[in-house]
This record gives C-alpha cells, structure tokens and sequence, in this order.
C-alpha cells in the first residue's frame, strides 16, 4: 500500500492500480487489509486515473455494504464515481441516502455539498443554495443561513460552501448577493 501510494504521487497512477490489482489477486489477505487495498486501488482509479467510471462503480457498491466509517468513505467515492459517470441522478441518490443514514458524520457533511454541487452544476440554484447554506457560516441575513446557525465548523467545506453560495445567490439575483460578495 506504501509503495502504491508513493507511485500515486510520483504521478503514476496506472502503475499504483497495477500494483495494487496484482496484490489483491496474487495474495491471501486478511479481510480489512483487503477492504482498504480494495478502496485505494479503486479510489485511484476514479480520482487520479478517471476513466472506466462505470466499471469503477461496480466495484465500490461492494465496498460502500461494510459497516460505519469504511462503508461511508466507499459511499462518497461511489457517488463521486457516479458524477463522473454523468449518471447526476445515481449519485444525487447515494449522497441523500448518506445524509439520512448517517446525519451528523464528517461523510455526510462531504454528502451535502456534493450533492449542492450537483444542483449547482444542473443550474438549479434554488436548491443549490438550500444545499450551501446548510454548510455556511455568513454574518448576513439571509433566512436559510439563520436556520442552521452551528451546523458547519470552520473549515475547507464550510469555506467552499460559502463561496459557492455567494456565488448560486449572485447567478440567481445579483444584488442579494452583494453583501456577501464585499471584502
């Protein structure tokens, strides 16, 4: 796994999936070893690689049915893969199912703003902005941001969130947006 990791930021992915393939097939693992040799192999595949989205799918459905953490990181790669696939619907559909099974997890914040992302993407900024809010922390005083005053800790997601809802309200009505897009 080291050495998988290490080709994947020497920027040669193939070469890491390879590997990592030829362990899985070659070696009698234990089950979590094979679980997370499995994980990697397929999240290099999606994030690094990006093609064969389809096929990728197949494997990660696999892996999303193991228990607590294990199965949520696998459920944001097969959402993410999903995306990637153009297949919006399928993965709008895993993100929600994250969320509601698993409401205040870090995946399920990850969950939120991908699925805001893909109401994004889709122009469909009513519900995108819905989305970003509930992962926003504004001073201002719009009403779905009053709704969720503590959801989000600081952090990177909360400050895309923030952005992007910026953004959605100025697509949607620039001058709501102005007060979030002074410095």
């Amino acid at each position: 796994l080291e050495i998988a990791k290490i080709l994947e930021k020497r920027r040669a992915p193939k070469p890491a999936r390879d590997l990592l393939d030829f362990i899985l097939k070659r070696e009698e693992l234990s089950p979590d070893l094979a679980w997370e040799l499995a994980f990697e192999k397929e999240r290099i595949q999606v994030e690094r690689i990006r093609e064969n989205f389809i096929q990728s799918t197949r494997q990660i459905i696999g892996l999303a049915r193991a228990k607590k953490s294990d199965g949520r990181k696998a459920s944001l790669l097969l959402g993410k893969a999903w995306s990637k696939a153009n297949r919006s619907k399928k993965a709008a559909r895993v993100y929600t199912n994250l969320i509601k099974e698993w409401r205040h997890s870090i995946e399920a914040r990850t969950a939120r703003f991908r699925l805001a992302f893909i109401h994004y993407e889709q122009k469909r900024y009513r519900l995108a902005l819905k989305g970003f809010a509930e992962l926003a922390r504004h001073k201002g005083e719009v009403k779905q941001l009053k709704r969720f005053p503590n959801r989000a800790p600081s952090g990177e997601i909360t400050n895309k969130a923030e952005w992007y809802y910026a953004w959605c309200l100025y697509l949607k009505s620039p001058k709501q947006a102005a007060p979030f897009l002074e410095i």
